[in-house]
């Protein structure tokens, strides 16, 4: 292997004399390798050069060079427009670069000189605000004025197949590789919330479990927890604005640390979380002729129409990981309808629904906070504020109950880029005294939030699955939600909870009206909700149907450790 011959790997840049600048870089073959499949079509490496301006804030130049080597070097004479210059190798070209590596520090040019070429292209550099978009994810939303598609359509079942079956396996344990971009303390929504239980069901079944996740300032690189492994990646921050570059190095952070484990461990499969983290599954697949699971929990189309460049692209990856995934699992019968419809068949999908933990613990302060509204009705939103999540609808339906004869409060707990928009929507309505925006809540928050509120709504425009209203069942309080996607599977109309349509705000506040005023059907709808989370969503049954999907790939005892 070229790895065996090349001991080490850097990029050193240095000023000579009339302030020519010298490049020496040397690179891994795996590394270009990996950075050139993340990328596509890509065959040689690209020099860019980077250069600061010192009055203008945020902006720079570059430029690019092109050469076939993994090692060489170059010296550059042509003239350099700014004061701080900058060095990078990688594949691809202005928008689509990935850089492999950089020069360690920053080279202060003594000699400022005039006349430089007009190759050189306007760059702009990332701020703070820019990593917190970028780890959300769903951010890219701000400043768009993208909307969901379409209100996603129940599924009534258009076909069933049965459940795979359960194969019981004593004293045999797998070694499981699992990426996902959210891991705690990291956690956006119910993807890492659903790669944390799963994990810990699985250690606890026998199984080594190794979780490989980005890294979060102030996590430990390497720890276990609930017998679970948890490697991250070092800590990160953008040096150019664009999601896309930050994902591809977040996944060739992960795929190199992958490689370092890769010696030491002998892995029977990965498994895989969403799209974030698919070229780093997609390439480890390959290098590591490994199996992989792949768990889908949403798509890009039922977020989105599709109509804006970086939405396209995020389409572009889940194709990608969708065909070249050895398994699907998907959450609920809608979602595998929607991988269907991208031309998988139905024996590379397997439907198994999240399961449904709460916290033990409670927020005393949080119950200080809510209690001072005892003489209200307490209406809880729980989730993302994104387009999809149809928060405007709920407080559009507000509006009508301003004279319904109830003290309401609303409580919006979540975080996400259309906060300030909902702000403005609540003021515009003369709603403000009938709504509290509290972020996000943590487990034990939001545990204690489920507990005292009266009404959970979830007024989703797309919903894949729902876990929220697992959680509002599993703490027996009804549930109002609006009929889409993976949520029609969970709620049964009129014993845990009622339906009204998709954006419809009037139908919204007719149906909380109706449950305002019919406290005993909220008390049997809770009832039936808690004895329903309780009896079929337990993660015990996710893992148990997630190993017989594991075990398909690994046939023989031999393969076993």
């Amino acid at each position: 292997m070229e790895e065996k011959k090349q001991q080490s790997e850097f990029l050193l840049v240095r000023e000579l004399e009339k302030g020519d600048i010298e490049i020496t870089w040397s690179i891994y073959g795996w590394r270009f390798d990996c950075c050139a499949f993340i990328h596509g079509e890509c065959k040689t490496l690209t020099i860019r050069l980077v250069a600061k301006m010192k009055k203008e804030e945020g902006l720079g130049y570059f430029l690019e060079i092109k050469d076939k080597n993994h090692s060489g070097n170059l010296r550059f004479t042509e003239t350099i427009p700014g004061s701080v210059l900058l060095v990078e190798i990688g594949v691809g070209e202005g928008e689509e670069f990935i850089p492999l590596l950089y020069s360690e520090t920053e080279i202060r040019l003594s000699e400022q000189k005039e006349g430089w070429s007009t190759s050189w292209r306007e760059i702009r550099f990332a701020d703070s605000a820019d990593l917190h978009d970028y780890l959300s994810v769903y951010s890219y939303y701000i400043g768009e004025e993208s909307q969901p598609s379409q209100i996603s359509p129940p599924v009534e079942r258009l076909h069933v197949k049965e459940k795979r079956s359960i194969q019981q396996v004593e004293n045999r344990c797998l070694s499981i590789l699992m990426l996902s971009w959210e891991y705690p303390p990291f956690i956006q929504g119910g993807l890492g919330r659903h790669v944390l239980e799963l994990s810990k069901q699985l250690a606890v079944a026998g199984h080594k479990v190794t979780v490989v996740t980005h890294g979060v300032y102030g996590a430990p690189r390497q720890e276990e927890v609930d017998g679970v492994t948890v490697y991250r990646t070092d800590e990160f921050s953008p040096i150019y604005k664009g999601f896309h570059l930050y994902n591809s190095q977040i996944n060739m952070k992960l795929v190199e640390l992958v490689m370092t484990l890769l010696p030491q461990q002998e892995f029977n499969l990965i498994h895989a979380h969403d799209w974030q983290v698919g070229s780093a599954a997609r390439y480890l697949k390959k290098i590591a002729n490994l199996p992989l699971i792949t768990t889908i929990h949403a798509l890009e189309n039922g977020r989105s129409n599709l109509e804006k460049k970086i939405q396209q692209q995020i389409d572009k990856k889940e194709k990608l990981l969708i065909t070249e995934s050895d398994e699907l699992i998907v959450c609920s019968s809608y979602m595998e309808g929607e991988i269907l419809e991208k031309g998988i068949t139905s024996q590379n999908v397997c439907v198994i629904p999240n399961g449904v933990e709460l916290s033990s613990v409670e927020s005393d302060s949080l119950k200080t906070f809510i209690q001072k509204y005892h003489d209200y009705k307490i209406i809880l939103f729980l989730g993302r504020l994104v387009p999809e999540k149809g928060v405007d609808t709920l407080i559009k339906a507000a509006s009508f109950l301003k004279k319904s004869g109830h003290n309401i409060k609303y409580v919006i707990a979540g975080n996400g880029p259309l906060l300030s928009f909902y702000r403005m929507l609540v003021r515009e309505q003369d709603l403000e005294e009938h709504f509290l925006f509290v972020g996000f809540l943590h487990d034990h928050e939001k545990t204690t939030m489920l507990k005292l509120c009266d009404i959970l709504v979830i007024p989703s425009l797309y919903e894949p699955f729902g876990i929220v209203a697992l959680e509002g069942m599993a703490t027996g309080k009804p549930i109002l939600a609006a009929k889409t996607g993976g949520l029609v599977e969970i709620i049964e109309e009129g014993k845990s909870g009622l339906f009204f349509s998709p954006g419809v705000e009037k139908e919204l506040a007719d149906r909380l009206l109706y449950l305002l005023n019919n406290k005993e059907h909220c008390i049997a709808l809770g009832k039936y909700a808690r004895q329903r989370a309780e009896q079929c969503y337990r993660w015990d049954d996710v893992r148990k149907q997630t190993e017989s999907v594991y075990w398909s790939f690994c046939k023989t005892a031999s393969s076993i450790k």
